[in-house]
């Protein structure tokens, strides 16, 4: 303490207050959390939805649209000869709009929802035919009607999928290829043509595939590969090239992308060690860091107009198990929120309106279909 003393005396008066700031305990920063609040909270749909995820997104006026599907079924019927259908919801004013997009088929995996240029929807899903057949499909709608396609037929295709739509009707899948492959695939529509390539077949490659364009509009995917870890794909002058972030037999899964405003990639997933997070600018390298030393892994990334990362998950360390968590970070420190008040849910998804605000859609035990704004 002695010594503490003797240099601080030897310091310029102007530096102190600068050296004690940083050398500030973080615990003193302001809970970003601490009166967050669920509120204008709406049943979109109680007739059921299933919890294999349910893509949320805005349109340009800050209406929410959502993709889910709804099980006419029990799940354990074998692939092929279930009876489901895709559904489509979108919010206009105050009232929900729901519709069957399809339906007389086996539809369990692969939803993902985009709106291209006009505001139109545009997703992906997967048609089961056999426990080792898939088909992976979109469907568009234009001017109230609703048209399919088929993407890929090879192999048990897309149970995972990412999309991206332009306005120049070129449309972007990257996605899972199953059984007997077990591969990352690309797909690319361009003028009413799909061209499909294989990007990474190391090790069952092409888990929780995340796609974005680079500053060049380039078409990049951050993905799993199961016993080798996260992964990093690029394509430059029609090549891909793939390299591992980060090694490790559990590391990627659950991954989340998120896309910030000078185009850099955010990432948040669970590895060998615990709960992570990545960042990356255009031209910077990748930068790392542990969440929480816990194997959890977030349900959906979105970034603040202020750029600071929030995530939402189903957080099973409690009693009851199985309640909605958001997390953000701030000021290079991590605060979490339960909410147990809402019961327990099957699943949640997190997003951001166009002026800011947080959108949340999440499925309760009983199947009900809720959406409701994230108050700070």
């Amino acid at each position: 303490m002695k010594t503490l003393r003797r240099i601080l005396a030897l310091l310029p008066l102007a530096v102190l207050p600068s050296l004690l700031s940083a050398c500030g305990d973080s615990s003193e920063i302001e809970d970003p959390l601490a009166t967050t609040t669920l509120e204008d909270v709406q049943l979109v749909d109680p007739a059921g939805t299933t919890n294999m995820g349910f893509p949320l997104v805005f349109d340009e006026q800050g209406d929410p649209h959502i993709a889910y599907i709804r099980s006419g079924n029990d799940y354990a019927l074998a692939p092929g000869s279930g009876n489901s259908e895709v559904i489509y919801a979108h919010r206009s004013g105050a009232f929900w709009n729901v519709e069957t997009v399809i339906k007389d088929g086996d539809y369990r995996n692969g939803l993902a929802l985009v709106l291209n240029g006009s505001q139109e929807p545009v997703l992906t899903y997967q048609r089961m035919l056999t426990p080792y057949e898939a088909n992976l499909e979109i469907a568009e709608r234009a001017s109230g009607v609703w048209s399919a396609d088929t993407i890929d037929t090879d192999g048990w295709c897309g149970s995972q999928t990412s999309i991206q739509a332009f306005p120049s009707s070129l449309i972007r899948v990257a996605y899972f290829a199953g059984y007997p492959y077990y591969d990352l695939r690309y797909a690319e529509r361009i003028d009413g043509e799909w061209t499909r390539t294989t990007v990474d077949s190391v090790e069952s490659a092409g888990y929780y595939p995340g796609l974005a364009s680079n500053e060049n509009g380039d078409p990049v995917i951050v993905y799993a590969a199961d016993h080798v870890g996260l992964r990093f794909a690029t394509r430059t002058h029609g090549v891909w090239a793939s390299q591992t972030l980060e090694s490790g037999t559990y590391t990627g899964s659950g991954l989340t992308l998120a896309i910030d405003a000078n185009s850099g990639f955010h990432i948040s997933y669970a590895s060998d060690t615990g709960f992570k997070y990545a960042r990356k600018s255009t031209q910077g390298p990748w930068h790392f860091e542990l969440i929480e030393p816990l194997r959890q892994s977030a349900n959906a990334l979105v970034l603040s107009n202020a750029g600071d990362p929030w995530f939402v998950s189903i957080w099973s360390v409690t009693t009851p198990p199985h309640i909605l968590r958001i997390g953000t970070r701030h000021d290079g420190q991590w605060f979490f929120k339960t909410f147990p008040e809402i019961g327990e849910l099957e699943n949640a998804t997190l997003a951001q309106s166009p002026d800011g605000r947080l959108g949340l859609a999440y499925v309760t035990k009983g199947d009900s279909l809720f959406f409701g704004w994230v108050k700070p």
